[in-house]
C-alpha cells in the first residue's frame, strides 16, 4: 500500500477540490503531511496529532486516495520519461547522422583517393587534395613560414638559382650555353643549381612521400611536361627559397644589385601583360604576373596556396577525365579540358598572388613611383567592393611596388631589353616556346 507519508512535496491548492471530489470527506486529515499535501494549514492543533491516527482513516479512502495519488504522480512521471526519452533519441539520431554523415564523407573522399592511401597508407591520413585549405593547412604543418617583414634587420631572400631543363648541362645538345654560363658568373656568391626534370621530380617525391605526400602524386598525375616543370619550379622554391628562371632568360645585372635586395622581401614577381585599351579583354589578364622568372622565401604563403590549388586542380581533372588544352582547342572542344594557363600557368599564378595581397589585413602599401599612372582613362573590368589591390594599382607602374613582403616589379623591368633611361631592367624573356609538346 502507497505510504503518504513518504511524500514531502506541494501540491497546488487549486487541486483540493479535485481531491474532494474523489475521495469525499475522508480526507479531513490534521497532519502535517496531509497537511501538506492538501496545500492547507489546519492551525497549531494539527500538528499535536499523533502520526496513529491516520490508521482511523477509512481504509477504502486511504486506498483511493493512495490509487489517485498514484494515477496523477504515475501520469506526470509518463509525461517526464517521455520527454526525456524524445529528447534522447532526438540527440542520439543527430549523433548518429552526424557520424553517419561524416563516416560516408570519408569513405567516399578514401574512395576518391584511394591511390593515395595504397601508395601512402600512413602518411595519406587528414588529406583531402580536393580541398585547398585542407592541403595548405598540411603545407603550413610541416613548412611553417615565418614573415620577416617587421624585421628591424634586413632579410635577405635565399642565395639560391634554379634552373631546370630536360637533359643534363653535359648533353651536347644543351640549350643556352652562353646563358646558363651567365647566371652564374654574375651571382658569384649564390649557389647555382641545375636538375633535369627527372631529377626534380624524384626529389619532389622523396621530400614529400613521408611529409604531405599528396604533392608528390600530383606531379606523378600532371599529363605534361609543362605542367610538372610549372609545379616543380614552384615546389622547389617552396622548399628551398631563391629564383628560378627559365633557361631562355637572359640576366642584366646582378640579383645582389636588385631593388628588393636588403629590403625585408618574401616574394618578388613582375607584370607580364598589362594592356591599357578598350580591348583589354582581348587578353587573359587585364595585368598579368609572369611565372618565368620570380624570387621568393622558403615556405611562402603566395607559394602554399599556389601548390594547394594545383593540387585540387589536378586531382579533379584526373577524377573527371578532363585533358590538358594548349590552346589548339577552341569553342566548343574546350569542354573537358583545363587550359594550361589555369592549370599550372601564369593566369592561375596572377589569380593566386593577387588572392594573397587581398587577403592580407591593413596591408603597408609602398608606392615608389609617383608617376605610374597613365595620363589617358584606364580601360579594364570592374572592381569588386574591399579589394584593395586590384589591376589599377599595379597597372602603368614605371618602379617597383611593395605590399607588406611582396615585391612587384614593372613589366619592363623584366621583359624589356636594356635602355639608357634611367629605369631599372634586369632580366629578359626570350620567348622561345620550349614549353610547347
Amino acid at each position: 500500500m502507497l505510504d503518504i507519508n513518504s511524500f514531502d512535496f506541494h501540491i497546488p491548492i487549486t487541486l483540493t477540490q479535485i481531491f474532494s471530489q474523489h475521495l469525499g470527506p475522508h480526507l479531513i486529515m490534521e497532519t502535517d503531511t496531509t497537511s501538506k499535501l492538501l496545500g492547507s494549514d489546519t492551525g497549531p492543533s494539527s500538528q499535536t496529532q499523533p502520526r496513529k491516527q491516520i490508521s482511523q482513516i477509512n481504509i477504502h479512502s486511504q486506498s483511493s486516495f493512495s490509487s489517485f495519488a498514484l494515477k496523477i504522480l504515475s501520469s506526470e512521471a509518463k509525461r517526464l520519461w517521455c520527454l526525456m526519452i524524445i529528447c534522447f533519441s532526438i540527440i542520439a539520431y543527430c549523433s548518429y547522422f552526424l557520424d553517419y554523415t561524416a563516416t560516408e564523407s570519408e569513405l567516399k573522399l578514401k574512395q576518391r583517393i584511394r591511390g593515395l592511401y595504397q601508395k601512402y597508407p600512413q602518411h595519406a591520413k587528414g588529406a583531402n587534395p580536393f580541398d585547398v585549405f585542407t592541403t595548405e593547412k598540411r603545407l603550413s604543418t610541416s613548412y611553417p613560414y615565418t614573415d620577416s617583414s617587421n624585421d628591424k634587420k634586413p632579410y635577405i631572400l635565399p642565395k639560391n638559382i634554379w634552373q631546370m631543363w630536360r637533359t643534363p648541362e653535359s648533353d651536347p645538345n644543351f640549350p643556352y650555353q652562353d646563358l646558363h654560363k651567365r647566371w652564374k658568373d654574375m651571382n658569384p656568391n649564390f649557389k647555382y643549381h641545375f636538375g633535369t626534370n627527372d631529377q626534380i621530380i624524384n626529389a619532389v617525391h622523396e621530400e614529400f612521400k613521408d611529409t604531405v605526400p599528396e604533392i608528390a602524386e600530383t606531379l606523378e598525375l600532371l599529363p605534361s611536361l609543362i605542367l610538372k616543370s610549372d609545379f616543380s619550379r614552384y615546389v622547389m622554391l617552396y622548399l628551398y627559397g631563391g629564383s628560378y628562371s627559365d633557361l631562355d632568360v637572359v640576366l642584366h645585372k646582378p640579383i645582389d644589385e636588385w631593388f628588393d635586395t636588403n629590403r625585408n622581401v618574401g616574394f618578388v614577381c613582375s607584370s607580364e601583360l598589362d594592356l591599357n585599351a578598350p580591348w583589354w579583354n582581348m587578353i587573359p589578364k587585364r595585368n598579368q604576373v609572369q611565372q618565368w622568372f620570380f624570387k621568393s622565401k622558403a615556405h611562402h604563403p603566395i607559394l602554399r596556396k599556389l601548390i594547394s590549388t594545383i593540387v585540387k586542380t589536378t586531382f579533379e581533372a584526373v577524377e573527371l577525365g578532363k585533358e590538358a588544352n594548349y590552346g589548339e582547342k577552341q569553342g566548343e572542344e574546350r569542354c573537358g579540358t583545363v587550359d594550361i594557363m589555369d592549370w599550372t600557368g601564369p593566369s592561375v599564378f596572377t589569380n593566386i598572388v593577387y588572392a594573397h595581397l587581398n587577403s592580407l589585413k591593413n596591408p603597408t602599401i609602398i608606392d615608389t613611383d609617383c608617376m605610374k599612372r597613365f595620363n589617358t582613362e584606364l580601360f579594364g573590368p570592374d572592381i569588386a567592393n574591399g579589394v584593395a589591390v586590384n589591376w589599377k594599382l599595379t597597372s602603368g607602374i614605371s618602379w617597383p611596388l611593395l605590399i607588406n613582403d611582396v615585391v612587384i616589379y614593372p613589366q619592363h623591368s623584366f621583359r624589356e631589353s636594356v635602355k639608357d633611361d634611367g629605369r631599372e631592367y634586369y632580366v629578359e624573356h626570350l620567348f622561345s616556346g620550349s614549353w610547347k609538346p
